[in-house]
């Protein structure tokens, strides 16, 4: 066999105009009307997790641009798109997200899923991604006794971090209606 390597993630993939033609016939086979079209943003990650394959990858953010067109394109392609961001970290350049989805398309034209981390949703973030049209997070919690730089909860752990995220938790109900909170189960700390 073949064995291949780079020495650092892409800095660019295929948008979702080149990828249309096996984007288009995948949502055709849905079962429903509730088709969700998977868009990434960003490589690597920031945080340096144990257990992340990502954690001692560079992050580098994809081209915010490229984002722009791809959102754009959907609109010509489906009436009420459903964006659902595969970054494992939906928002580490947040100013620079938002800027690209508020600029390439009009408010509440397109509904967003997006998985992020605690650290980054904070109230004045919810309030933005509530006015662009995000209706679900999925926000990494990873551990009740670990993981406090990417739960916004530093030192704490057990009772008090339970208590801290679920505070969390209901704030982000009030701007984002579907949450769903992810764990790692099996970490060393748990």
């Amino acid at each position: 066999g073949l064995h291949l390597q780079a020495t650092k993630q892409p800095t660019e993939l295929p948008g979702v105009k080149e990828r249309w033609k096996f984007i288009e016939p995948t949502l055709a086979k849905a079962p429903t009307s509730f088709q969700i079209v998977p868009m990434i943003g960003s490589m690597g990650c920031p945080y340096t997790c144990g257990f992340c394959v990502d954690a001692h990858v560079d992050y580098p953010p994809l081209s915010f641009d490229q984002i722009s067109e791809d959102l754009q394109f959907l609109l010509t392609k489906i009436k009420r798109p459903i964006v659902a961001w595969h970054d494992p970290n939906f928002g580490v350049r947040f100013q620079d997200y938002m800027r690209a989805i508020e600029t390439a398309i009009p408010p509440h034209r397109i509904d967003f899923i997006a998985e992020s981390t605690l650290s980054l949703l904070s109230e004045p973030h919810l309030k933005r991604l509530k006015e662009n049209g995000f209706k679900a997070i999925l926000p990494g919690i990873e551990s009740w006794y670990d993981m406090g730089e990417k739960s916004r909860t530093g030192k704490q752990t057990g009772t008090d971090k339970v208590k801290q995220v679920a505070d969390h938790i209901n704030l982000i109900l009030r701007y984002i209606p579907y949450v769903q909170v992810n764990f790692v189960l099996g970490l060393d700390s748990d």
